[in-house]
């Protein structure tokens, strides 16, 4: 649980571990290893628009969202529950292909 805690509070963390074997981790800190680093993407990706006048401002309030998302995220995790961060989590999916073959037939 605190290695799950530890990732999404250092977000690159995640990204660095998501390329990890999956046979050398749970399941659970699979999840929770490429959903942090997906965050890590996001959130990267919205500071990049942070100097568009007034544009910026949507960004950094979009970034402030992900941010409190990923506090219910960690204190679910303390909890011992897996939460879904809505969109990031279906990121995570296409960038470390986890979805099923059966959903694309």
């Amino acid at each position: 649980t605190l290695e799950i805690l530890l990732v999404y509070l250092i977000p690159i963390l995640g990204l660095i571990l998501s390329f990890m074997n999956d046979k050398e981790v749970s399941k659970r800190a699979k999840f929770a290893y490429n959903q942090s680093g997906a965050v890590f993407i996001v959130s990267l990706v919205l500071s990049v628009f942070y100097v568009i006048p007034f544009i910026g401002l949507l960004f950094a309030m979009a970034n402030l969202v992900l941010f409190i998302f990923v506090i219910i995220t960690m204190v679910k995790a303390y909890q011992g529950e897996d939460f879904k961060i809505p969109l990031v989590s279906d990121l995570s999916d296409l960038i470390w292909n986890k979805k099923d073959n059966n959903e694309e037939k």
